[in-house]
């Protein structure tokens, strides 16, 4: 230490104080660690980055209509993709038609006795079983050269075609036989034309009778 008390003494004024600037003030490290700490503490600001998929010639505008159409594109529910398959089968089965088609003459075998008439007349009656066969709906079994075959007594059908072409009627002795054939083609007109002949109505009055006497044979 430097003594001042002869030159106090002696001019009976103090020195000026003289201080050494090179040295840094010291800081207490308790400030500098609570300082720290607070920093840590106090919460970070985030940074989001939008990557734009728009070229550069791209205004602002579009970017943010562009933005816009992709949050609604987003909101959208999805839509799934359509099944390219099954669309081309449910077309070709729509386009298809509903039935094969038929020749205009039809050639038949019915029990082994071969017949030829017109579709149309197959088809005159639309409740009766021929119209039924020959609408597409049903599979008609052929022979061997091609004929729709049809597994029943031909001994009757012409009495069948006849009805069906011209209205014609059978014969009294073989109006019974005709009728069975009749029940099982379903033709009603012809059930009902036959109903009204003698044979038919003498054995209804017959059954009749018989059915007031449940007893007698």
């Amino acid at each position: 230490m430097q003594q001042y008390g002869s030159d106090e003494a002696s001019n009976g004024e103090r020195p000026p104080l003289s201080f050494n600037i090179s040295s840094p003030l010291p800081v207490a490290p308790s400030r500098v660690r609570r300082f720290a700490q607070e920093r840590r503490a106090l919460p970070q600001p985030r940074v989001m980055v939008f990557v734009s998929a728009a070229s550069e010639t791209d205004k602002p505008g579009d970017a943010m209509s562009s933005s816009d159409s992709a949050e609604d594109d987003f909101r959208k529910p999805a839509t799934p993709a359509p099944n390219l398959n099954l669309s081309k089968s449910l077309r070709t089965t729509l386009n298809a038609s509903p039935s094969p088609e038929f020749p205009e003459v039809i050639s038949l075998n019915v029990g082994g006795t071969y017949f030829t008439t017109r579709l149309s007349t197959l088809r005159r009656y639309e409740d009766t079983m021929l119209a039924a066969m020959f609408s597409g709906r049903h599979h008609i079994p052929r022979d061997a050269e091609g004929r729709f075959f049809i597994d029943r007594d031909g001994a009757y059908f012409r009495d069948i075609l006849n009805f069906l072409r011209e209205g014609e009627l059978p014969h009294r002795d073989r109006v019974r036989a005709v009728h069975r054939e009749a029940q099982y083609y379903a033709i009603g007109p012809l059930l009902d034309s036959l109903e009204d002949t003698q044979p038919l109505t003498g054995e209804k009055v017959r059954q009749a009778f018989l059915d007031l006497l449940p007893y007698y044979k």
